[in-house]
């Protein structure tokens, strides 16, 4: 993974930007999704707007941070982790992962959807956060 993000902001300082968004649609994304047109240009508008560089600090930042699996147990707060359940980028092991560790917490896989849930299904994030999960 780190030699992924490491070549990506080499091809954001070259000023090829769209080439490594657009390779990366197909993993955020469900590919079935009935307005995938329309979020891909949202999603395309909005990184564009952040340009290069932040995008270079983010993955630099990423690829510096330490591991923090260590601490999930001593979460005591009330704990929702979701996950599309056709996420390529961060997959439902993942998450399963980070749902066992933190004591309580609970898993919601939404089906049919990619790695930005909160684009996707919206209506589906909101309802988990307000059925009383926890």
């Amino acid at each position: 993974m780190i030699r992924l993000r490491s070549e990506a902001c080499e091809l954001f300082a070259q000023g090829r930007m769209d080439e490594v968004l657009r390779a990366n649609i197909p993993f955020a994304f469900h590919p079935g999704h009935p307005r995938l047109a329309e979020l891909v240009a949202d999603y395309l508008a909005m990184v564009r707007r952040a340009g290069a560089e932040q995008l270079i600090r983010q993955n630099r930042a990423v690829m510096a941070r330490q591991n923090y699996r260590p601490l999930l147990p001593g979460i005591t707060c009330p704990t929702l982790v979701m996950c599309g359940e056709n996420d390529l980028l961060t997959p439902s092991e993942c998450s399963q992962e980070i749902a066992n560790a933190v004591p309580g917490a609970g898993l919601r896989m939404l089906p049919a959807c990619g790695h930005l849930l909160t684009w996707e299904q919206p209506d589906a994030v909101n309802a988990a956060l307000l059925d009383g999960w926890f």
